[in-house]
């Protein structure tokens, strides 16, 4: 361990502090240490998720209901996706657990997830009506991705908001058109 004294005390934990008078000595772990830990763990698995193919096997549209009791969709869904597929064993889920969690690497995954399987999503989202459609997927916008392993282990549930799809048509048709297709 590399040794720091007298260093004045901005964060502690992660949470920033402020500025104290009081000094202390920190303990910092060595580079290659740090390294250990973090970055040789997603060189263990982010090339398999890369490569992967990741299929669909169960799909769910989240209902809601309104004060005067009826069911719509808000747009919130979730699909399940085999580990198997995504390149991962229930060994890597929990082996990898921090890093697997990270949002960048849920948001990675579950982005892969829908570009690998973008025509079930279209159908998906087409398969509502015209206000379900617009209560649904355009009154919203997709910020993050959630994920959870399925009861069995065997599944990645990743949550979401349907609205993603449509931004990434958007995306899709934007560089079509630039491109002069």
């Amino acid at each position: 361990m590399a040794e720091i004294s007298d260093m004045e005390k901005f964060v502690v934990m992660g949470e920033q502090t402020k500025q104290t008078k009081q000094t202390e000595r920190v303990i910092l772990p060595e580079a290659s240490e740090m390294k250990a830990r973090g970055v040789d763990n997603y060189k263990n698995f982010l090339p398999r998720v890369a490569a992967s193919s990741p299929s669909i096997i169960q799909f769910f549209w989240s209902v809601k209901e309104n004060d005067n009791g009826e069911s719509y969709y808000d747009g919130n869904v979730q699909c399940i996706v085999p580990l198997s597929d995504l390149g991962l064993t229930q060994d890597d889920f929990y082996m990898y657990r921090n890093e697997l969690f990270s949002p960048f690497i849920v948001d990675f995954m579950g982005e892969l997830t829908i570009r690998h399987n973008l025509g079930f999503f279209i159908n998906q989202v087409l398969s509502r009506n015209a206000y379900e459609y617009i209560r649904a997927v355009s009154c919203h916008t997709h910020q993050h991705f959630g994920m959870r392993l399925n009861a069995t282990g065997e599944g990645m549930i990743l949550l979401f908001h349907i609205s993603i799809v449509q931004s990434i048509l958007t995306e899709n048709i934007k560089s079509q058109v630039i491109k002069g297709v």
